[in-house]
């Protein structure tokens, strides 16, 4: 299979700007150089069930993230963190966590932690930049694009009023009467 072609031929990517391209285009150029067995792992890593050396490396540090995510968001819920003991012993990556939620807004929050990802994909991507792993690598990426592109203002407006509507439709449904409010303890 030609790596090097497929690789040298992928358009360069930002974080957070749009997708150079569509996943289904990308999907039409793996097609066309991976091997079948390459294409079956790139399915299996996009959907967090690689089992190549990649693979194992990726759901190991997405395990370990969101270890540290579900400790800090204990600690601050002032839980037992203890029992939600985290998988790294990478102080770096904690420090990390504890830097995205100390942003303000969820959003921004979102972004530190999808840069997080991001970066650690680059250097996978860099071990070999020929080989298989960085064209699952550049595929998880422009999963990661795709997401941050259907983020918008409108976007949000139109999520935020249909779950308004959602939860007020469920009122027009609900009674209220003494025997209920006294079975509730009210």
């Amino acid at each position: 299979m030609n790596y090097y072609y497929l690789v040298a031929s992928l358009p360069s990517q930002q974080l957070f700007a749009e997708p150079p391209m569509t996943p289904e285009a990308l999907a039409a150029l793996c097609v066309e150089q991976l091997s079948a067995a390459d294409l079956r792992e790139l399915d299996a890593v996009l959907a967090a069930r690689g089992s190549s050396a990649f693979g194992a490396r990726h759901a190991g540090y997405e395990r370990e993230l969101r270890s540290c995510i579900a400790q800090v968001r204990a600690e601050r819920r002032r839980r037992d963190a203890a029992e939600l003991a985290m998988e790294t012993g990478d102080l770096g990556l904690q420090q990390s966590v504890r830097d995205a939620f100390a942003a303000k807004d969820p959003m921004e929050r979102e972004r530190r932690l999808d840069a997080m990802r991001w970066r650690w994909l680059e250097q996978e991507a860099e071990r070999d930049a020929f080989a298989p792993a960085a064209v699952f690598s550049y595929a998880l990426r422009l999963a990661i694009g795709q997401v941050w592109s259907r983020r918008t203002a409108d976007a949000g407006r139109k999520e935020l009023s249909a779950q308004r509507e959602r939860m007020l439709s469920g009122f027009d449904r609900l009674e209220f009467t003494m025997d209920a409010a006294a079975e509730a303890g009210a």
